[in-house]
């Protein structure tokens, strides 16, 4: 089947140049995949069943609800049976996508601050995936509303600050707590996340995602993140964010190198 994709691929689009990875590769996120190059570009194409026919609005909803729920369900009766399938957990990550896809705007602005600080402020040099600053923000989110138990409006300083203090709690090394998202409208509950532990594996950092809780940067296609190194960096940016000036943030801070190239009007 592999092969009849490559070729049927590189017939519709000649240009396409597709390669069948097999599983010579460390990293099984490369085990399932047909690596294309188009327009000098290379792309990943994950091979994954499609258990809903026809598309529609719900066939996100159905065809995770054909995949997790039976997951939950031996968590909670039969938990140490439960594996990680990255099939399983790819063919549900639209799933993850809608989820994201709800918060509000303000929310997505800090999403894209925390990921500027991190890709433009310190040039993406810890191999953190975007998926992870994207949950981290949103278990920020809600351990914010926790602690007050309510939703006030938001406060996005507020929210960037304590994505931080998340970061420096993923580098804590065996100190390390999960960090887990609720996504109950899903099905899945943090009390869930626990009961994967054994599939997490001895190595912190650990966390979930908001609807695959079987899958973490513990697993082989994340360990070469270097969570202590970013947790370094946020402690650095909180402790000019909460003892420095703003000049001092602008010009000391990694999240001002960031900041100065989205608006260099700032650095004048």
């Amino acid at each position: 089947m592999r092969r009849q994709a490559v070729q049927h691929l590189t017939l519709c689009q000649p240009s396409w140049r597709a390669a069948d990875v097999q599983a010579s590769v460390d990293n099984p996120h490369y085990r399932r995949v047909l690596q294309l190059e188009v327009k000098g570009i290379e792309v990943d194409l994950l091979m994954l069943p499609d258990l809903v026919t026809g598309r529609n609005e719900d066939s996100i909803k159905k065809q995770y609800e054909a995949l997790m729920p039976p997951v939950f369900q031996q968590l909670k009766s039969q938990p140490e049976a439960v594996r990680f399938d990255i099939v399983r957990e790819r063919a549900a990550s639209e799933a993850m996508t809608k989820f994201i896809n709800t918060d509000t705007d303000e929310v997505k602005g800090v999403v894209r601050l925390v990921k500027a600080w991190y890709k433009l402020g310190l040039a993406g040099q810890f191999g953190v995936r975007s998926i992870v600053l994207e949950v981290l923000v949103l278990a920020a989110l809600q351990g914010l509303h926790e602690q007050l138990h309510s939703r006030p409006p938001l406060d996005k300083l507020q929210l960037f600050m304590a994505t931080l203090r998340l970061l420096v709690g993923l580098g804590a090394g065996a100190d390390s707590k999960p960090v887990l998202v609720d996504a109950g409208e899903w099905g899945y509950r943090p009390e869930l996340g626990r009961r994967c532990e054994h599939i997490w594996g001895p190595h912190p950092p650990h966390y979930a995602l908001e609807t695959t809780p079987t899958e973490t940067p513990t697993m082989p296609m994340y360990r070469d993140a270097d969570y202590a190194g970013l947790a370094r960096e946020a402690r650095r940016v909180l402790e000019v964010m909460q003892d420095g000036t703003f000049g001092q943030l602008l010009e000391e801070s990694t999240l001002g190198r960031a900041v100065t190239q989205l608006c260099p009007w700032l650095s004048c």
